[in-house]
């Protein structure tokens, strides 16, 4: 009786491993080949999907970054993933911090050299009213986009100790790395050349 049971589960498995690769690899090779796409390029395409679809979220070097929504200066709310397919220089900062307020011409200039080059600077001002955050911006006619996290919300869920913190996040949404400090427009050069 074992025998027959271990037979039929064994006979169920291959017969569900069959469908699987009938339905996920056997139709894409088909459906790539009608395209004339060679067959290693389909293979390494998959893998490529599937380690991203495996990619953690998270703060870290090679995570894909948490995504989050704030409202921006304007009150519309925006999400970090409205992002996607652009570089992003993601920098926390608040105006009474001395380091951040030194980095923002910085920031601004980068922006304006950039921003048509599919690389965003988008700043997150941790724990200010909108009002003083726009009077800071307005004052300095500092044009870059800046997002409101007024509770610290996002700011606590990034691990941000220390500002300013930037972190620079590649077209697929991935932590490529991040500055702890100040940066000037060198530095942001040096990053994108």
């Amino acid at each position: 009786m074992k025998q027959v049971v271990a037979g039929v589960l064994i006979f169920l498995a291959l017969l569900g491993g069959l469908y699987y690769l009938d339905n996920n690899i056997i139709k894409n090779i088909t459906m790539e080949e009608e395209n004339n796409v060679p067959l290693e390029e389909l293979m390494v395409n998959q893998l490529k999907e599937r380690q991203k679809d495996q990619q953690e979220i998270g703060i870290r070097r090679g995570n894909i970054a948490a995504n989050f929504s704030l409202k921006n200066l304007a009150g519309q709310e925006e999400n970090l993933t409205d992002y996607r397919g652009k570089k992003v220089v993601l920098n926390f900062w608040s105006t009474d911090c001395p380091a951040c307020v030194e980095e923002m011409p910085a920031l601004n200039d980068f922006y304006l050299e950039y921003k048509d080059q599919e690389i965003v600077v988008l700043g997150v001002n941790l724990g200010e009213s909108s009002k003083v955050v726009a009077d800071f911006m307005e004052k300095n006619n500092y044009q870059f986009p800046i997002l409101l996290d007024e509770k610290v919300a996002v700011g606590f869920s990034y691990g941000i100790i220390f500002t300013p913190t930037t972190f620079f996040i590649n077209e697929d949404g991935v932590i490529v790395d991040l500055h702890i400090g100040a940066l000037t427009l060198e530095d942001l050069h040096n990053r994108y050349q």
